[in-house]
This record gives C-alpha cells, structure tokens and sequence, in this order.
C-alpha cells in the first residue's frame, strides 16, 4: 500500500505539482497523465522514494518513508516497482 498526504514537490521555477492525496493498496495499477512538465516522471519517483517531497508525508505500506514536519527521509526497498 502507497499513502500520500498533500504530497507535492517545489523545485527553483515553482510548484511541480501539490496537494497530492493518493491512497493505493497493493498490486493495485495507477496511470499518471498530464503535460509536459506536470509532474509524470518525479511524482511516481517521489513515491518510490527517490526523490525528496516538498510537503507532508508519505508512507509505503507501515513504513514512514518522509515526514516534513520531523525532517526524516529513508529509503524504501532498492527493488520497489514504479
């Protein structure tokens, strides 16, 4: 299971994307549309925890992957799918 709360990255030219509430279970398939520089290619890395979210948290499974407002990261198995 993937549980995001008001994810979103910034990045030096502004918003990516924000306020992202995701809930998947397990095995369950998303699709990510939108244009050119909406967000397609960092949000699924940013789930996967490979890159640093700009807002709240984000769980994978039990596991508290980033948590702004303790400013911890940790990585997620090296193998996840994304």
């Amino acid at each position: 299971m993937i549980d995001a709360a008001g994810l979103g990255l910034r990045t030096r030219q502004g918003w990516v994307y924000r306020g992202v509430d995701l809930s998947l279970p397990a095995g369950s398939l998303a699709v990510i549309a939108g244009p050119a520089g909406s967000g397609r290619t960092m949000s699924p890395l940013t789930l996967a925890g490979r890159a640093k979210p700009s807002t709240d948290e984000l769980r994978v499974g039990d596991a508290l992957v980033y948590d702004l407002r303790e400013w911890t990261i940790s990585k997620v198995k090296p193998d996840l799918a994304i």
